[in-house]
């Protein structure tokens, strides 16, 4: 009987468990299609590849071609949820990069946020720049901060308003999220154009970035991953992250 009583306990956890992670993840799943749909109706995009092999994969480029090289919607096997936008040389405008995905056996999460810096000058030697994107702070956050970036590639590209938390409700990680999101949709509709004779010296080092960011995804993933989430191959002010 004992013995019976210890596998009936046993099989509840167990249901309570993957309860617990269908819920987690019918939460992320929603947060992270809005964060799409949002992005998508204001940068109006179209699908330029799409891909369910290694992982789910969507890159898309906007109808009229104005601000960005792109933007990859992809899972990885950890089932963590990335959208990445890749800015274009016309605008400047850092990137977005947002990560998030469910705590295994929780009802909490985990989100990996940043505006990644571009451009030829160093951070911190332009006070406007500087003012402009990263001064607001990101320790009002609720959340436990966790461990920071091991791999060498990804580190280039972080910036000092990166945001990774762990232990978040729902709401919270919502709150984070669209705090980014929304602010980085402002960042876009007030950039300033980037003159003529500087965008291949932009061009130039967003193509660095995508390099490294590749490079990132192949060694924690594979190099089709990496592949398909930093973007199409060099074309003229595109540049491609493979």
């Amino acid at each position: 009987m004992h013995c019976q009583v210890c596998l009936l306990l046993l099989l509840v956890a167990e249901i309570q468990g993957f309860t617990t992670s269908i819920r987690s993840a019918a939460g992320l799943d929603a947060l992270e299609t809005s964060v799409f749909e949002t992005l998508s109706s204001s940068l109006i995009l179209k699908v330029r590849e799409e891909t369910d092999d290694p992982l789910s994969c969507v890159w898309l480029d906007e109808e009229n071609p104005k601000f960005l090289t792109g933007l990859a919607r992809y899972t990885t096997n950890d089932n963590v949820k990335h959208i990445n936008v890749w800015m274009g040389p016309s605008y400047d405008c850092p990137h977005l990069i947002w990560s998030a995905w469910a705590e295994e056996g929780k009802e909490t999460f985990a989100i990996d946020v940043d505006y990644v810096v571009r451009g030829p000058t160093p951070i911190g030697s332009d006070p406007q720049m500087f003012e402009k994107y990263y001064s607001s702070g990101t320790n009002d956050f609720d959340g436990i901060e966790y461990a920071p970036i091991e791999s060498i590639a990804r580190k280039v590209l972080v910036s000092p308003i990166r945001t990774a938390r762990s232990a978040l409700t729902l709401p919270q990680l919502t709150e984070i999220t669209k705090i980014f999101s929304s602010r980085w949709l402002e960042f876009v509709s007030a950039a300033d154009v980037v003159p003529g004779r500087s965008r291949g010296a932009m061009n130039n080092r967003d193509d660095k970035q995508r390099q490294f960011f590749y490079k990132h995804l192949a060694n924690s993933y594979s190099e089709e991953v990496g592949r398909l989430a930093s973007g199409p191959l060099a074309e003229a002010y595109v540049g491609g992250g493979s």
